[in-house]
């Protein structure tokens, strides 16, 4: 018909005329066809083409009327004959047994029925072909590659505007009414309706922000996000009822196109973006509120629904939220391992508190946090190895804690886990860690080979105290020769080493204060002295109390008896006070000092301790 208005029917009186005539030929067809059914043959068929013949006149009267937007109209009125077909099937139905004598009740029976089933095809018909029409456009609209392809009749691309976003929204309340009317009755088409709220709202939606000026996906998505929220709140109010399954179907794949056209927006569709992914710009907080968003839509997902999957994606969804964030800020690599690292162990955590009854989210949250921590580990182990083997510049203080970081969370996850493989698992990943640890803090310190043997002596004992506490707290009544082992030369291995520096730096010509050594040696004395009084073992007892006197004895030699006869003349007054007040002290407690072997042999007072295990 549009050729009426270009070609040599100019006049508007013509074409109104040539339109009004045609539209009432089609009309006279309609009646024909509905008359051939109700009334001469009743067999179904004619119907549909009587609904075929109206849906043209629909269209002929669109084109005579609003000539100026004939896409935006046409799904206006598309959206409201569904709605009409939709609503009269009630009224059909109560037709079929009308309180009527029985010639009658008979025709407005087979009338009602051969009405009702063009209905309900009719009614999908109708609402899908403007949920098509709108995704066309809003293509049309936001993908240059098809705005080129695609033109409007008079040369121009084109542009949404806001007869489009009512028409979406009159489209998305015809199908969610659709939906409401065959909830009970076929519930195959309340699923196909909500499918079709879903994708006439979220193409409203981006019409409405595209109209207010937000134009790109990576813009649109954070706010558009919300309604799968929404759809999956709904789905938990509905519990128990038809429409509960539909809404969260239509939930999820609402999220995944989201998704997919995000990821396609955010990389540009080119491979320099793929490659060369976006730093400190504002692209990254709206990525990372629209992963932050579809993490919270797989959490509730995962909570109202107990399927494990919704928490592997929920993950994911994350893990993007907080590598966007990382990458707006600019964070170095390795500290994405820790991150990371840090998100798996709170799952961990969330996995050893959960309930019993939740055993499928329990058991996708353990595999989620096994593999982030997992992952993490690795990486950090092969970012330190390959700065070590190529670029010694690029090992610095910031990864020697992020490999000391790694070392605490791998012994901490395995404290938490219960399975034995996945704990020796993270028990080799702490000393690899360790190990690595220790080659970054070679290659940055410039210590003496003494202090390097003295550090590495230390934290060996340190480990070995670790794993001997474990040990301990692991036996039953028999004593483990290794347990002991792990203990005495762990307390001999940090406390040793330790002595030995303070004592140097003691007896050097000028006495000198090692703040390390010195604060190391009183730390590992009274850390070693509490825990095995308090666990009541022997060895650590033993090795703490030394330390500790060690340490306060050798503080007087601060004072240098070389540089003056004064001093000379203290140490020699301070001798002979020593010698007298021994001698007098074992003149007054000669009988006391004669039992102690006997209160040895005995472990009785102070001497119980040799008695400890």
């Amino acid at each position: 018909m549009s050729t009426l208005r270009t070609g040599v029917f100019k006049n508007p009186v013509v074409v109104a005329v040539a339109l009004g005539i045609g539209n009432a030929a089609v009309l006279a067809g309609s009646y024909a066809y509905f008359y051939s059914d109700i009334v001469v043959r009743r067999a179904g068929l004619y119907v549909y083409l009587a609904v075929f013949t109206l849906l043209w006149a629909e269209m002929l009267v669109i084109e005579l009327v609003a000539a100026s937007v004939p896409a935006e109209t046409a799904i206006i009125a598309l959206a409201l004959t569904a709605l009409a077909a939709n609503l009269l099937q009630p009224k059909l139905l109560r037709w079929q047994e009308p309180p009527a004598p029985r010639e009658k009740r008979e025709g407005l029976a087979a009338t009602a029925l051969s009405l009702v089933r063009a209905g309900q095809p009719l009614g999908l018909f109708l609402s899908t072909v403007p949920v098509l029409l709108g995704v066309v456009l809003h293509l049309r609209a936001t993908y240059k590659p098809l705005n080129e392809l695609w033109h409007m009749p008079d040369g121009s691309l084109y542009t949404v505007t806001w007869t489009y976003v009512v028409a979406m929204f009159v489209t998305a309340i015809s199908c969610r009414v659709g939906a409401h009317l065959y909830r009970h009755s076929v519930v195959w088409l309340t699923s196909v309706y909500f499918f079709g709220t879903a994708a006439a709202t979220l193409t409203g939606l981006a019409g409405l922000l595209s109209v207010l000026g937000v134009k790109t996906w990576d813009e649109m998505a954070p706010l558009m996000m919300i309604v799968p929220i929404v759809y999956m709140i709904a789905a938990r109010l509905y519990r128990g009822h038809t429409q509960e399954t539909p809404l969260v179907w239509v939930a999820h794949t609402a999220t995944g196109v989201m998704i997919a056209a995000v990821l396609a927006a955010a990389m540009h569709l080119t491979p320099k973006h793929v490659f060369e992914p976006t730093t400190g710009e504002s692209l990254n907080l709206l990525l990372a509120a629209f992963f932050a968003e579809a993490a919270l839509f797989y959490t509730l997902a995962a909570a109202f629904r107990k399927q494990g999957w919704n928490v592997y994606l929920g993950t994911a969804m994350a893990c993007g939220a907080v590598w966007q964030l990382l990458s707006y800020w600019h964070v170095d690599a390795e500290y994405y391992t820790l991150t990371f690292a840090i998100l798996g162990l709170a799952l961990l955590v969330g996995y050893r508190l959960a309930m019993l009854e939740w055993t499928g989210l329990v058991d996708a949250a353990f595999q989620c946090a096994n593999a982030l921590m997992s992952l993490s580990f690795v990486a950090a182990a092969l970012i330190t190895l390959s700065r070590l083997a190529t670029q010694r510049a690029g090992i610095h203080w910031s990864l020697v804690f992020l490999l000391l970081g790694l070392t605490a969370l791998s012994l901490l996850a395995a404290w938490l886990v219960q399975h034995a493989a996945c704990r020796r698992w993270y028990i080799v990943m702490a000393i690899i860690e360790a190990g690595l640890t220790l080659i970054a803090l070679h290659f940055l310190s410039h210590l003496s080979p003494w202090d390097k043997l003295e550090i590495f002596c230390v934290i060996v004992g340190l480990a070995l105290l670790v794993v001997g506490h474990l040990g301990w707290h692991r036996e039953q009544d028999q004593q483990n020769d290794l347990v002991s082992f792990g203990l005495l030369f762990g307390s001999l291995l940090v406390g040793l080493p330790l002595a030995i520096a303070v004592l140097i730096h003691r007896f050097q010509p000028r006495p000198e204060f090692s703040t390390l050594n010195e604060l190391g040696m009183l730390a590992a004395g009274m850390v070693l002295l509490t825990t095995g009084f308090v666990f009541q073992l022997r060895s650590t007892t033993m090795t703490g109390a030394c330390l500790l006197v060690v340490y306060l004895m050798s503080l007087v030699l601060f004072i240098n008896m070389l540089e003056n006869v004064q001093t000379a003349a203290i140490w020699l007054t301070i001798g002979g006070a020593v010698i007298f007040g021994t001698g007098v002290l074992l003149s007054i407690y000669r009988d006391r000092l004669l039992t102690l072997p006997d209160k040895v042999r005995r472990r009785e007072g102070v001497f119980r301790v040799l008695s400890w295990r």
